[in-house]
């Protein structure tokens, strides 16, 4: 899509610069959320999880509703659990 004087407009999520910007992206999001990401947490997510944003926010968005239901605060260990129950083979129990 191109805007007045030819300037290119991108729609949707674009890929964000690693580090600096797209820290502050997540931190934005959960603070659109209303909570509070830190910095601690936000840089484990970056590292462990992939690294488009459109991923990264639909984590913190499952990470953010698990943490209200435990009324937990975000923190490393309680990522480390919740990610670890959602990699988990289901278990049928019969």
């Amino acid at each position: 899509m191109l805007a007045r004087g030819g300037i290119e407009i991108v729609e949707g999520v674009a890929p964000a610069t690693q580090g600096g910007e797209q820290l502050a992206a997540l931190r934005l999001r959960a603070q659109q959320r209303g909570f509070e990401l830190p910095d601690e947490t936000a840089r484990y997510l970056q590292r462990r999880l992939p690294r488009d944003l459109r991923s990264l926010f639909a984590v913190l968005d499952e990470l953010d509703a698990a943490a209200l239901a435990a009324q937990r605060r975000l923190t490393v260990p309680f990522i480390k659990d919740v990610l670890a129950l959602r990699d988990a083979p289901a278990v049928n129990a019969s």
